[in-house]
């Protein structure tokens, strides 16, 4: 989702910026807008449809998502 949200942002959105009215420092304001928007909307969709690890990861402790398949190393006990 986020590099199509990307693409469609470089190859659609922005261009058109360039057909609207404003010097280079409203170009930037509204590409700097859009952007923190597109981010906003990505992280709710996201936590909508629970594809965030770091929830996952605070509820096992370890930094990782909890349904990991990769091994678990625990320090040796000397």
């Amino acid at each position: 989702m986020f590099g199509l949200g990307g693409l469609v942002l470089g190859l659609v959105v922005f261009p058109i910026y360039w057909l609207l009215p404003g010097g280079e420092q409203a170009r930037r304001e509204r590409a700097r807008r859009t952007v923190a928007l597109a981010m906003r909307a990505f992280v709710w969709l996201m936590s909508s449809l629970g594809g965030s690890a770091t929830r996952s990861a605070a509820r096992n402790g370890w930094g990782a998502p909890a349904s990991s398949s990769l091994p678990t190393i625990r320090p040796c006990a000397t």
